[in-house]
């Protein structure tokens, strides 16, 4: 089990994981980039409310791209199915 210790928001966390330690110091990086980008966006406000709306703001992203690949999914099986019906229909001698 990978462990690395990050600063996010000022704070130190001490994070483990079933990931490689370049994947936890990438997932690491991107939510310091965000917390910074959205304090940046409203410096008013609170810490525990930057880290929420960047919380939203990849679970957002994450359903988006769960639905993008069960587009992919469908359309790539769509087209398998066509390509397997004309190799059948191609394959299959003609009944007289």
């Amino acid at each position: 089990m990978a462990s690395i210790d990050i600063h996010i928001g000022n704070q130190k966390f001490s994070i483990r994981g079933d990931a490689d330690n370049e994947h936890l110091h990438t997932v690491a990086d991107m939510v310091q980039e965000k917390m910074q980008e959205l304090m940046a966006e409203h410096p008013t406000m609170s810490a525990t409310k930057v880290a929420l709306l960047a919380a939203m703001e990849f679970a957002s992203e994450s359903v988006k791209g769960r639905r993008q690949l069960e587009d992919y999914r469908a359309t790539l099986l769509e087209k398998t199915g066509h390509i397997l019906d004309r190799i059948e229909r191609e394959l299959t001698p003609p009944t007289n």
